[in-house]
């Protein structure tokens, strides 16, 4: 892959790319009535929007942390509240 740059636009080539794939990107591409070479643009930009997987692990870690709570208590207990589980 290389990065070409002029002005305010960038030209980012990628090889290698499966035959199934890049016919893939072109349908998606013409149903969204815009071109193969703009799916890269709105691709980075929807991508900016997800939160990096790190961050949302940390969340999560952050949130079971508060809990004081162990999550195998709360389930022992919502299957207590619900009665006994019949054994096979």
């Amino acid at each position: 892959m290389y990065l070409y740059t002029s002005g305010m636009t960038v030209l980012v080539q990628i090889r290698d790319v499966d035959e199934r794939v890049r016919d893939e990107l072109k349908s998606r591409a013409a149903v969204e009535e815009t071109t193969l070479n703009a799916s890269p643009e709105v691709a980075a930009r929807a991508g900016r929007r997800q939160p990096r997987r790190s961050d949302v692990f940390e969340r999560s870690r952050a949130r079971s942390e508060r809990s004081g709570t162990p999550s195998a208590e709360v389930i022992r207990a919502g299957r207590d509240a619900r009665g006994a589980i019949p054994q096979g």
